[in-house]
């Protein structure tokens, strides 16, 4: 069993973004279908249903970290929530301009606009810096956020979702070795199957996989680490993603 040391809201992010990459969002059930069953020819001896359970295990891995985290004062979330607020609006009203004109995905852009709450700001912060790093080079000189802007946004909407569920904050732990416990063992359970959706994408986008299917940890899809070779099925991540 691997100690997760990742940052779990990242690898949820990611995770979803390779699953819908893939098999489509869902809302279209014939269309996620013929997306099985293409893979399924294509690569039979993967599973696609592992492959498909893999957000549920990423969003229940985020619930568990929460609950390993410290509880914190009203006041410090309340800090945290108006830097969010002073960057998410307008960073998210430039990204609505951008997708507008063909530069950013528009549904990914809908669905960070849409829910309401403490929980889905901080959400909607750390998606909008993913977005934009994941986009970088398209939406370069073309909005005048700086790299200090995204860096706050993305530090206060951590801070949050380490601090907060989508009900409210977060109750202290009462058996807190028992969740680091069965968080560790859902990190792992994660880490072990991604790899496999990573190998679809891969069959499926070749050199665009590392966007269209990003490492756990990848903060800009499409990122290579230091020394890394060139993408493909022989350099996948290993298991710890």
């Amino acid at each position: 069993m691997q100690v997760c040391r990742a940052d779990v809201r990242i690898a949820a992010y990611n995770v979803k973004l390779g699953v819908e990459s893939i098999f489509g969002s869902g809302e279209e059930k014939a269309e996620r279908e013929a997306k099985i069953t293409s893979i399924t020819e294509q690569l039979p001896k993967v599973s696609t249903k592992k492959a498909l359970e893999l957000p549920e295990i990423a969003r229940a891995l985020v619930l568990l970290a929460q609950k390993v985290t410290p509880t914190v004062s009203t006041r410090e979330i309340e800090a945290k929530l108006a830097v969010v607020a002073s960057l998410r609006e307008p960073i998210l009203r430039a990204a609505e301009l951008l997708a507008g004109k063909g530069h950013l995905p528009e549904a990914e852009v809908a669905k960070i606009r849409a829910g309401t709450g403490k929980f889905d700001q901080a959400s909607d912060g750390l998606a909008l810096v993913l977005l934009f790093h994941r986009n970088e080079a398209t939406v370069a000189g073309k909005h005048p956020f700086t790299a200090e802007d995204f860096t706050t946004l993305r530090e206060a909407s951590e801070w949050l979702m380490d601090r907060l569920t989508p009900v409210g904050a977060k109750k202290a732990p009462a058996a807190r070795r028992d969740d680091e416990d069965l968080r560790d063992r859902f990190w792992t359970l994660l880490a072990l199957r991604h790899p496999e959706l990573r190998v679809m994408g891969y069959v499926l986008f070749q050199e665009d996989f590392d966007a269209k299917v990003p490492r756990l940890q990848s903060r800009a899809a499409g990122a290579r680490a230091p020394g890394e070779g060139e993408s493909g099925p022989e350099a996948l991540p290993p298991a710890e993603g």
